[in-house]
């Protein structure tokens, strides 16, 4: 976000008996409205509206299952919809600042 005026606080909204913040912000043409817990402050879902070449393109994401790495909070479960088709990704483990052998990067 560059400039103040890229984003909106709009309010306080109740999803499902939980306050959160709702922030729109505008990068391009992609229009993204999140939802921050207003008691934890952490990101719990977003609907990003995506203009592309192919039409508009609605993607809702839900973050939950937070578990503290190392002092750092993660959502272990991510649920998107893209248009009407969905996933769900869910983290086993995170490791932060952990070795990678640089073998990995490597084409074969």
């Amino acid at each position: 976000l560059c400039h103040e005026e890229d984003f909106e606080l709009l309010g306080v909204e109740s999803r499902d008996g939980i306050d959160m913040y709702v922030i729109k912000y505008t990068i391009g043409k992609t229009t993204t409205t999140t939802h921050y817990n207003k008691e934890t402050s952490l990101k719990e879902y977003s609907e990003t509206l995506e203009v592309t070449e192919e039409g508009p393109q609605s993607i809702v994401s839900i973050y939950s299952q937070f578990t503290d790495f190392n002092g750092f909070l993660f959502p272990l479960k991510t649920s998107q919809v893209v248009e009407s088709v969905g996933m769900t990704a869910t983290i086993k483990d995170v490791e932060i600042n952990g070795k990678i052998d640089s073998k990995m990067f490597e084409v074969e």
